[in-house]
C-alpha cells in the first residue's frame, strides 16, 4: 500500500514538472506577429475566458486583442467566456465591452457565452465564427503567458494550428493560484 501511494506521488510530481516545463516553454509572443502577420486573410482572434472571478485580470486579454486589432493584424475578435456561478455576466459580454471601449468596432466582435473550459472556448467559438459566414485564414487565441502552452495543446488536439498571443498580465491577481491551478489543468488535460 505505501509502495503505491509513493508511485502515485512521484508520478504525480512527474507530470507537475513536465507540465510546468511545458507552461514556461512557450514562444515569446513577439516572435509570433511576423508570423500573424504574414498570415493569410481574415485572421480570426478568440479572446479565451479564463474563469473564476476574472473581471480585472481578464482585460489583460482584452487589450491584447485590441492591440492586435489596431495593428491591422486580425479583422475578427470572437469573445470567449461563459457565466461562472460567482460571476454577474458572461466572461463574453465583459471582454466584448472591453473591446469595444478599446475602439474595436462592435461589427466585427463575435461572442460566445455557454464555455466553461479551454476545450469549449475553442469548439464553441470556431462553431460561433462558421456560423457568421466566416472562414478564418488564421487562427489566433489570446490568453495569459501562463495559460499559453495548454491553449495550444487544446487547439493542436482539435486540429487547429493556432497561434497563441499571450500577455503576462499586469493586473493578474493571484498568480500563484492560477500558475497552480493551470499545472493542475495541463495534468488533467494530458491525461484525457
Amino acid at each position: 500500500m505505501a509502495a503505491a501511494a509513493g508511485l502515485a506521488a512521484f508520478v504525480l510530481l512527474a507530470l507537475a514538472a513536465a507540465a510546468t516545463v511545458a507552461i514556461r516553454a512557450t514562444e515569446p509572443w513577439p516572435a509570433g506577429r511576423a508570423a500573424l502577420a504574414a498570415a493569410p486573410k481574415p485572421v480570426v482572434a478568440i479572446v479565451l475566458g479564463m474563469g473564476p472571478t476574472p473581471a480585472e485580470p481578464i482585460l489583460d486579454r482584452a487589450e491584447l486583442a485590441a492591440e492586435l486589432y489596431r495593428d491591422g493584424l486580425v479583422s475578427v475578435l470572437v469573445a470567449s467566456g461563459g457565466q461562472g456561478a460567482d460571476e454577474a455576466e458572461p466572461e463574453a459580454a465583459t471582454i466584448a465591452r472591453a473591446l469595444t471601449a478599446r475602439g474595436v468596432p462592435e461589427a466585427v466582435v463575435l461572442r460566445e457565452a455557454r464555455s466553461a473550459t479551454t476545450r469549449e472556448n475553442l469548439e464553441l467559438s470556431l462553431a460561433a465564427v462558421e456560423a457568421a459566414g466566416i472562414a478564418p485564414g488564421r487562427i489566433v487565441l489570446v490568453t495569459h503567458a501562463y495559460h499559453a502552452a495548454r491553449a495550444a495543446a487544446v487547439a493542436r488536439r482539435f486540429g487547429v494550428d493556432a497561434l497563441v498571443a499571450a500577455t503576462e498580465g499586469p493586473r493578474l491577481d493571484r498568480r500563484a493560484y492560477r500558475f497552480a491551478r493551470e499545472v493542475l489543468a495541463t495534468i488533467r488535460f494530458w491525461l484525457s
